[in-house]
């Protein structure tokens, strides 16, 4: 289950990660770069979807792709944050760690970003080693649950009808699943 769990959180990440800003023509590359380098964090994030993919006449190169996340990540881009999170997390272009992918979600998350506050989510609910923990995933789904995150919506349900992080409590789990339901009607 965790690990299904974790492979759901990589593919929503991968699918959030976003396709923005490409270019085909190389000097829509080339200004694309300068603005990078002259401190605009989308295009820093572009840039560094461009490594990502290896797209716009660029070779992957996801070292590439993570330092252009940082530069944007460190200025508050919040899909930069999330790309840098998922970077940190797959090992991709930066050494695995999943304490610096966690801080990186953790800061889109605290800014709002419902996508981030699902994944801290998951997060918790994956490492649930102790009640802490299980109380955190909810504070996360909670905060995306309100937001309309439907995937949220029902993980809360699914926390309620089992106790898991708060008192067992039928009322809310129909309550959370009603949400979802409605949701995809």
């Amino acid at each position: 289950m965790k690990r299904f769990l974790f492979l759901v959180m990589v593919l929503f990440l991968l699918v959030i990660a976003g396709n923005a800003g490409f270019c085909d023509d190389s000097s829509d590359i080339v200004r694309l770069r300068e603005k990078a380098e002259e401190g605009d964090a989308n295009s820093q994030y572009s840039l560094g979807n461009m490594y990502k993919g290896g797209r716009g006449g660029l070779y992957k190169d996801c070292r590439q792709a993570a330092y252009w996340y940082r530069k944007a990540a460190d200025q508050n881009h919040l899909e930069a944050q999330i790309n840098l999170g998922i970077s940190y997390a797959t090992g991709h272009g930066v050494p695995k760690d999943d304490g610096q992918a966690l801080a990186w979600y953790r800061k889109a998350a605290d800014q709002g970003h419902v996508g981030a506050q699902y994944i801290l989510g998951v997060f918790y609910t994956t490492k649930s080693s102790n009640s802490d923990d299980d109380k955190k995933a909810v504070e996360w789904y909670r905060k995306a649950a309100e937001q309309g995150h439907t995937q949220a919506q029902y993980n809360l349900g699914v926390f309620y009808e089992t106790g898991r992080g708060v008192p067992m409590d039928n009322k809310q789990a129909v309550s959370w699943y009603r949400k979802t339901a409605s949701f995809r009607q």
